[in-house]
């Protein structure tokens, strides 16, 4: 038998194969771990996640010197971005972690691929909610709109020039002057899930630091009107604001104007607006239409009016209010909602000028107490057969809401929802049917109607199933 030689060839191929079963384990844990590497989505806290490289840019507001001007960013600044390609668009945003290190949180699925989109910064932000920011005039707002970004194996990279959406105005003076700016108007809200801001038209109220300095007012002129106002003390201030100032990314400052020195202002002396007492039109259990007036708009526009309440007294704006706006005459009314039931509350009038609010004295009412329903007695038709029909009528909803009523019956005196019930579809005009009962057995059944107060019953009635003789049991019972 001829022996089989075993050449060099061969032991190198055992070689190389031993050597592959011994590195494939590691190659392929090297391979699951790049795979974890992988910004495939993860989540956190209901987001989706992953690690992102930004290239950020921003363009300078005019007193800043520079056309271009890096942001310094800090550890939970944060941008609100849309990123949008084919049929792919999300909502998310981009939060500096730290230094350079940024993620991506979003809503759905962001493939591979270069996407455009939008991107909004915005400085001084205070979170309301989970879908709404609440902005101030203090808040500066940047956006993008021409964002780019682009998502590969390693991570994403969006490029973004942050440009200014206002104009920026301080105001220079005596050291803890309270003014109160209008005729401008400012961001008032980011929504998240639109991605879309609000304006606001109220009035501004800055005061004058130690510097001699107001904060920055981050605001516009409307394009209709450039006409500014300044309210302090008892005096308005107006001027045509024609000197680039408010415009997009311009920003200045401007001299307080006094009683003694109005630099060019024109000058009125007003007073903040008189009301009329308040007075109630209507009240309901969970409502209140109240009415006032307008006495005297104090020589200044009137912005606003409207309805302040607690349970507390003396409510302000502070407190849950609801708006009437702009009067249109001397009268305004509006309805109060969304109270509780036999509850004292406390209400003002107010209304708003460019000197400020005004509110009227302290006024009480008490809203209606829900009680429980009333129901007629039950109205029976015993069959012979054993089926019976039930008929009444809930006579008072107890100026709740009937949200379950019917009847409950039993062999035992008194039945509740304990016992069993029958549902009626009509919850004011009752009637439901039972079928097939024992012949001769005595039968006890009371309406019933539930509201926020509770299940109440009406009297009760009782009947013999099939209209036959009793059961022992039942012949020296009443029928009731």
């Amino acid at each position: 038998m001829k022996k089989r030689r075993i050449g060099h060839d061969s032991i190198s191929f055992c070689y190389l194969c031993a050597c592959l079963l011994f590195v494939l384990p590691l190659f392929v844990a090297c391979s699951l771990e790049e795979v974890g590497k992988d910004p495939q989505q993860t989540e956190t806290a209901g987001w989706n996640t992953c690690k992102v490289f930004m290239n950020v840019s921003r363009t300078a507001y005019s007193d800043e010197g520079d056309t271009r001007a890096a942001l310094t960013w800090q550890k939970g600044d944060c941008i609100y971005v849309t990123i949008q390609g084919g049929d792919t668009q999300i909502l998310g945003k981009v939060l500096c972690e730290g230094g350079d290190d940024w993620t991506l949180y979003y809503e759905g699925i962001l493939p591979q691929g270069t996407y455009t989109g939008r991107a909004c910064y915005i400085n001084k932000v205070e979170n309301a909610g989970q879908t709404e920011l609440t902005l101030d005039a203090q808040s500066g707002v940047y956006v993008d709109s021409k964002m780019t970004c682009e998502r590969n194996s390693v991570g994403v990279w969006i490029t973004t020039a942050l440009n200014p959406q206002t104009g920026r105005i301080r105001f220079h003076g005596e050291p803890g002057m309270t003014l109160r700016v209008s005729g401008v108007w400012h961001y008032a809200a980011f929504s998240l899930p639109d991605a879309t801001l609000r304006k606001s038209d109220a009035t501004v109220e800055l005061t004058v630091g130690n510097d001699g300095f107001t904060p920055f007012c981050y605001c516009s002129l409307p394009q209709e009107s450039r006409t500014l106002f300044v309210a302090y003390d008892n005096y308005l201030f107006t001027t045509l604001c024609e000197h680039p100032i408010l415009d997009v990314a311009q920003a200045g400052y401007m001299e307080i104007p006094t009683e003694e020195k109005h630099n060019g202002w024109e000058m009125t002396v007003i007073s903040l607006p008189t009301l009329g007492q308040v007075t109630t039109l209507n009240i309901g259990t969970h409502s209140a239409m109240l009415s006032s007036s307008i006495v005297s708009d104090g020589n200044a526009d009137i912005s606003d009016c409207g309805f302040c309440w607690s349970t507390s007294p003396n409510p302000s704006l502070a407190d849950a209010y609801v708006s009437y706006g702009v009067p249109m005459g001397s009268d305004f009314s509006k309805t109060l909602s969304n109270l509780t039931d036999n509850t004292t509350y406390h209400v003002r009038a107010y209304a708003v000028n460019q000197l400020g609010v005004s509110y009227t004295e302290d006024f009480q009412f008490t809203t209606l107490a829900i009680v429980l329903p009333t129901l007629s007695s039950v109205n029976i038709q015993s069959e012979e057969d054993g089926s019976a029909t039930f008929k009444a009528v809930v006579t008072s909803d107890g100026r709740g809401t009937v949200v379950e009523s019917g009847f409950v019956y039993s062999t035992l005196e008194m039945p509740t929802l304990a016992d069993t019930k029958l549902v009626s579809s009509d919850k004011e005009s009752l009637t439901a049917r039972v079928e097939s009962l024992p012949i001769g057995t005595r039968y006890y059944v009371r309406a019933f109607a539930t509201n926020e107060k509770g299940t109440s019953y009406s009297t009760q009635s009782s009947f013999i199933a099939g209209g036959g003789r009793p059961g022992d049991d039942d012949i020296n019972r009443p029928i009731l």
